[in-house]
């Protein structure tokens, strides 16, 4: 039996609805001051991962997860979860010291 999960994301409700609408949205738009530094530092070692897979290997690897699923697994103690629906993403950073990044799908 799949169950929903509620949404858990510290993400500007406003930005957030830009972004999934096809804007183009900064993080720092997206995430408000006390989160940000955790955003920026995350999105960099993200955005380097993605680009190293795409300039050696040609996957895509940078996508944005909505929803997800999770179901009862009698075979282990974890709880297993997949996203529901998976865009691709861009992370486009702004400056040469990265100190934002414009966020797309």
């Amino acid at each position: 039996m799949v169950k929903a999960v509620e949404p858990h994301t510290e993400a500007d409700p406003v930005a957030l609805a830009s972004l999934l609408v096809g804007r183009t949205v900064s993080l720092s738009r997206l995430f408000g001051d006390e989160c940000l530094p955790d955003a920026l530092r995350r999105a960099r070692a993200v955005r380097n991962k993605a680009r190293e897979a795409m300039e050696e290997r040609g996957i895509a690897i940078l996508f944005l997860a909505s929803g997800m699923a999770t179901w009862t697994n009698t075979a282990t103690a974890s709880t297993p979860a997949a996203p529901i629906l998976l865009r691709e993403a861009a992370l486009i950073p702004l400056g040469v010291s990265e100190d934002d990044f414009d966020v797309s799908l």
